[in-house]
């Protein structure tokens, strides 16, 4: 998508250079070569300022110039010649008169075209528009076809639309080959808008898997479906997810679920999973750490508004300012680090808590202890800020350069050999 509505002149009209751009960019961000585009359903205004901008900028970029033979010119057409123009529905319809092109390889014709206008050199454009069916004959590659759509002040749209082929996305090669006939465990993520439609899903897809048998194209077919519902649907508030390496293991797991879900009238975890709130110690640090869910979360704001009280009433300085401040707190010492990481570590554990999520069991690693401590009860708020607080200024004080520390990218055979003699 792009704006040329100043390239015109006029603010209304068409622009040639901004509808190349347009295509050339759409083409090159789906990866797909130009000579491969078998047909364009064009925007198609039926006008004689329109068409010969568009069909000059469609020839440009992917008819002529050499790129195809003279016997394969590329079709064109547009749905309006069919239905007339649909206003702001029109682009929709081209995107659907386009898969059907694909589906059934054939490129209708387009009505009410007797006689090719002088004003566009369709020859030296290597484009052509069909007054009769035309079939797609292409073989050993998916076809492809290219939806424009343009609006007022200038705005154009491309889209480009590839049939099912190779499994693969258009430009995608060997960039996430999934592994279609591997073993191992999926994990199937579902979402609905409510409970009922979340327990509904489930089990009709429950129902859909255990109509399938395991085996190694199935469990390909097991991994485009996880992979679907984890990346190409709408996550809503309602969720749930399971683990399995089978249609029927996924089914099963779905179905158990689902009856746990109604007996007891809430989620379960499966298997018996339990929960781990893990703290880490520094170093997970940046700058602007914490703004956004301060901004958006109030359960997240309260309890970062308790931890500053209590930090300022040890140091002296604001928690809450140092992160909005721009403080880089990747320099900062630890007298300023720890703190404020403890901060954020106790407020995100509240979040958690907040939306469901209760520990089973919490770990702390380093100064992450103390915001364990915390989340366990074994610290009240305050005394967690006065260890935190108190621990940080001694190792400013006390520790800070008596010692250094070296990080190598190394594998284990070489970290051996390394400190071998030290060991």
């Amino acid at each position: 998508m792009n704006n040329d509505g100043a390239d015109s002149g006029t603010m209304i009209g068409p622009g040639l250079g901004g509808q190349r751009q347009m295509l050339r960019r759409a083409y090159e961000d789906a990866g797909v070569p130009v000579t491969e585009v078998d047909y364009v359903e064009g925007h198609g205004t039926g006008t004689p300022v329109g068409d010969p901008v568009e069909l000059g900028a469609i020839g440009a970029e992917l008819g002529g110039r050499g790129l195809r033979p003279g016997d394969r010119p590329l079709l064109v057409g547009s749905v309006k010649s069919n239905i007339g123009h649909a206003g702001s529905a029109a682009g929709v319809l081209g995107l659907i008169k386009s898969v059907l092109v694909l589906q059934h390889r054939v490129v209708p014709p387009s009505l009410h075209v007797t006689e090719r206008t002088l004003a566009i050199d369709w020859d030296g454009l290597g484009i052509d528009v069909p007054r009769t069916a035309r079939p797609l004959t292409v073989e050993g590659r998916p076809l492809t076809a290219g939806v424009s759509g343009f609006g007022v002040s200038g705005t154009n749209v491309h889209l480009v639309v590839s049939e099912a082929g190779s499994g693969v996305e258009p430009g995608r090669e060997g960039a996430e080959a999934a592994p279609q006939a591997a073993g191992g465990e999926h994990l199937l993520a579902l979402s609905a808008a409510s409970p009922e439609a979340l327990l509904a899903r489930a089990r009709d897809l429950g129902k859909h898997l255990g109509e399938h048998l395991t085996g190694a194209a199935d469990h390909g077919r097991l991994h485009d479906i996880c992979h679907t519902a984890a990346v190409r649907r709408t996550h809503h508030d309602y969720r749930l997810a399971v683990v399995g390496d089978s249609h029927r293991a996924m089914a099963d797991r779905l179905r158990e679920t689902c009856e746990a879900w109604e007996q007891g009238g809430e989620p379960v975890y499966a298997n018996g999973a339990r929960v781990a709130f893990v703290f880490s110690g520094q170093g997970s640090q940046w700058v602007g750490m914490g703004r956004e869910l301060l901004a958006v979360s109030p359960v997240f704001r309260a309890t970062m508004e308790r931890c500053d009280e209590a930090v300022g009433a040890e140091t002296g300085w604001s928690v809450i300012e140092r992160l909005g401040d721009g403080t880089d707190l990747v320099a900062e010492s630890v007298a300023v680090v720890h703190p404020v990481l403890w901060a954020i570590q106790v407020s995100l554990a509240e979040t958690w808590r907040a939306w469901g999520v209760e520990p089973d069991v919490v770990l702390g690693h380093s100064m992450g202890e103390v915001a364990a401590a915390c989340a366990s009860g074994a610290l009240s708020l305050a005394d967690g800020a006065t260890v935190i607080c108190r621990r940080s200024r001694l190792i400013r004080q006390r520790v800070s350069g008596r010692g250094t520390m070296a990080v190598a990218a190394l594998t284990s055979d070489e970290a051996e050999q390394l400190i071998g003699s030290w060991r």
